[in-house]
């Protein structure tokens, strides 16, 4: 599992497309809940060995992960790698926490990196102003950004 700092180990391709990675936290540093997930989200990647074989080839960053909130109910941490990154979406009362990891492609193309109940999540690359999102069924939306990270509501999801 990695657990490196420094920014010279993210991968080139997501420090070039994403102003979030050039800069440091946009909404701020992490507090404490902030804290507490990461640090629970390691020792879940490093306890569970399914997860662990799917998280570390993307040789996340733990000392680089920064925060975005996208409103008054939803904060995502974004934990970039030399392959990849994992998003953390919580609430804002820290009660629940989801998180997904998807590849420098999958972010540099925008595509949606987790899906909760009917709500997707990615990031969009730079000079994108809202980003394109196709949902179940085909249809698309555009999906508003904050410091590159959308959330958009996916009408053709069921909810679990």
């Amino acid at each position: 599992m990695a657990g490196e700092s420094g920014s010279g180990g993210i991968d080139p391709r997501l420090i070039e497309g994403f102003a979030l990675f050039r800069e440091p936290g946009p909404d701020g540093p992490l507090d404490a809940d902030d804290q507490q997930i990461v640090a629970s989200r390691t020792e879940v990647m490093a306890a569970a060995p399914r997860l662990r074989e799917r998280v570390a080839p993307l040789g996340l960053i733990f000392g680089e992960v920064r925060k975005v909130i996208l409103d008054s109910a939803r904060i995502v941490l974004v934990i970039p790698g030399r392959a990849g990154l994992y998003v953390v979406v919580r609430d804002a009362e820290c009660h629940s926490a989801s998180g997904g990891s998807a590849s420098i492609e999958a972010c540099l193309e925008g595509q949606p990196l987790l899906s909760l109940d009917q709500t997707l999540v990615g990031l969009a690359p730079d000079g994108v102003d809202r980003q394109l999102v196709e949902f179940c069924d085909g249809s698309t939306g555009y999906a508003p950004l904050r410091h590159h990270v959308y959330a958009i509501h996916d009408p053709t999801r069921h909810a679990l």
